[in-house]
This record gives structure tokens, sequence and C-alpha cells, in this order.
């Protein structure tokens, strides 16, 4: 069973309250700064809190509150630099007016010098006419016969051109040529200039003409010519056999005897005479070789 209540105790405690709160909003109106005569233990302690605490004046505003700052970052520094490029601004120097002796270096001969060089021109012109105008040399006795045989006999075109076209530089067309220009023999050749020669043969130079000369000579020396083209040439048995820049050479390689054409001593290799049973034939290159007589 529950007490009943006591409204008479009940009333004057909430009145009690009543007085206890109308104490305190006096102590907060005053902010604790104006002396308010209070006679209670419990508002007396309030109000000595109240002094030693100083509360903020109230505003009307709502203050915000700012964020707090935050310390700086501390960046690393760049390493590089832009550098911008200077204008240089330079003064035009005035261009000089060049003349031709500055741009061309021109060698200026004396007079001494321009008299050598044309002796030099004049005697080098007056060797050469001696040399055309000289008369070949006799030929060797054992040749003369064959070289009088050259002279009467007149070779057909065919044997002609045959013979010439060995000549180095020459060729068939060349020969041809020589032939239907009237150099149908080799003494018409050899006793013709070679000034003549490259003038009234198309394609055949003085120089060409003047070594056409000196092989058809060799020819008629050392050829022994029939009807047709030699293709072997006898030698005088003194000597060690030479054609052109080639020597013959006999050597011996295991008791077999080899006879070789060479421009330079082989190995074990001795000048020697063509061998009996044998003539020299001479190929399209001007190579000679030894063949044996059948």
């Amino acid at each position: 069973m529950s007490k009943p209540i006591n409204m008479e105790s009940l009333i004057r405690n909430c009145m009690q309250g009543e007085n206890e709160l109308s104490k305190l909003y006096r102590i907060l109106d005053t902010d604790g700064k104006n002396e308010v005569e209070i006679e209670d233990k419990y508002m007396e302690s309030v109000k000595r809190r109240l002094k030693r605490v100083a509360l903020p004046e109230p505003s009307s505003e709502i203050s915000q509150e700012s964020p707090s700052p935050q310390p700086p970052v501390n960046l690393p520094k760049p390493r590089f630099r832009i550098i911008q490029p200077r204008k240089i601004t330079r003064k035009k120097e005035p261009e000089k007016k060049r003349s031709v002796d500055d741009v061309f270096e021109i060698e200026r001969i004396s007079r001494e010098e321009l008299i050598a060089i044309l002796e030099r021109e004049r005697t080098k012109e007056q060797t050469e006419e001696q040399s055309e105008e000289k008369p070949s040399p006799p030929p060797a006795p054992e040749m003369s016969e064959i070289t009088e045989d050259v002279k009467e006999t007149a070779l057909s075109k065919e044997s002609f051109v045959k013979a010439i076209s060995k000549v180095k530089g020459i060729g068939e067309k060349r020969a041809e040529l020589l032939y239907e220009s009237g150099f149908d023999t080799f003494e018409k050749i050899v006793s013709a200039k070679p000034r003549e020669i490259s003038r009234k043969v198309k394609g055949i130079s003085t120089e060409l003409a003047r070594k056409l000369k000196k092989d058809i000579k060799k020819m008629m020396q050392t050829h022994s010519l029939e009807e047709e083209i030699p293709e072997w040439e006898t030698v005088e048995k003194n000597e060690p056999y030479r054609y052109e820049d080639y020597t013959l050479y006999m050597v011996e390689k295991r008791g077999k005897i080899k006879y070789v054409f060479s421009k330079k001593p082989p190995r074990k290799g001795k000048p020697c005479q063509i061998p009996d049973g044998y003539v020299i034939k001479i190929n399209r290159k001007g190579v000679p070789s030894l063949e044996k007589v059948k």
C-alpha cells in the first residue's frame, strides 16, 4: 500500500525550490560582479566560483569558430632554373667590296719560267718530228728475207684484219678502217707518219698510231709470215727468248721439265731459248705460249 501524499509538505517544498531558483537567477544576472546579499551557503559558493572564472560577454551574434590554422608545408625547392635567351644585338659592319684578286688566288709565272716552258714544248715537238722521220732500223740478217717477203706480198683483207686486230687498242673495226683507208700492208703503215694515220683513219689518235707502228715493226722482225697471219716467231739462239715483258723460263719439277713465260723469274726457273720442235703462239690478249710442232 502506498503512503498518502501530504499536500502541505509538497507545497512547502515547491515554494522553497522556487526561492532557491530565484536566488540563483539573481546571481547569474549580475555575472558575479555586483554584490548581492544572500544568506545561503550553497548560493555563496556559487557566487565565489563565478568571481574566479570570468565568463565571456554575451554577444547577440553567434560567433563561428574559425578553423585552427595549419602549419605551413615545406615543399622541396626545384633544382632547375629557366633561363631566358638573351637577345644579343650586334652592329652590322659594312661589307667591304672584294676584288677578283681577293676571291681567286692567281699564280703568275715569271718571264724566265714562261721562256723555259716554251723551250721545253719546242724541243718536245722537234724530238717527235725527228722520231717520226727517222728511218726504221735495218732488220736482223736472219730476218731480212722475211722482211722482203712482207714488202712484196699484199695480204688479203681477212688476213690483214686478223693480224692488226691483235695490236692492243686497235680491234677488228679499226683494222678494217685501216685497210679501207689505203693502209693495207705493214710496209705502208710503217712508212706513214702517225699524224697522217690519225687524220685519215677515224678513231685512231696520234698516240695509238705511234704504238701501232711500233708493234708492226716488232711483228715484221720477229714473225715468220706465210700466206696468212704468222702465229710463231723465230729468235736468235744466243740469248734467252723474250716477248715484250715476258721471258721464257725452264722449270724442273720432280724430274719433269716445263717451259713457262713469265714477267718475273719463277722459283727454280732458268731463262732459256725456244726448245727444238716448239713454236711461239700469241693469244688475243698478247700472252705468248709454246706450242709443239705437229
